[in-house]
């Protein structure tokens, strides 16, 4: 997209619609990072929430500006865990059980989508 008509798009937003989506977003990252540091407690993993939402920014970063960034940013993830704790069972395992969580989220989404587009309908 180009970033003028980027800029453009955005002097046209409500004002309103822009800070709610920012909070929203604020608040989905905020979300991710106390479901993962549940996941990593499950694992006897204990960090404290400022340096996960380190590592899970970095992560986004390379998530969303590099290709095939969904593996990388696991491994940074899990790199950045073991790296921290040694443990790299507990890292594994908390970043594939966020991952399987947000594939749940994302399927429930979906059914409950389909099902209100039926009764819609």
């Amino acid at each position: 997209m180009d970033p003028g008509e980027t800029l453009r798009m955005l002097r046209r937003a409500d004002p309103g619609f822009l800070v709610v989506a920012l909070l929203l977003a604020a608040l989905a990252f905020l979300l991710s990072v106390e479901r993962w540091r549940v996941l990593l407690a499950g694992q006897n993993v204990h960090l404290p929430f400022p340096t996960l939402s380190g590592v899970l920014l970095v992560s986004t970063f390379f998530n969303t500006f590099l290709p095939g960034g969904g593996l990388g940013a696991d491994v940074i993830r899990v790199h950045e865990v073991r790296r921290r704790t040694a443990n790299l069972v507990g890292a594994a395992a908390s970043v594939l059980a966020d991952r399987f969580a947000g594939l749940l989220a994302l399927l429930a989404l979906g059914v409950g989508a389909s099902l209100a587009g039926l009764g819609a309908g």
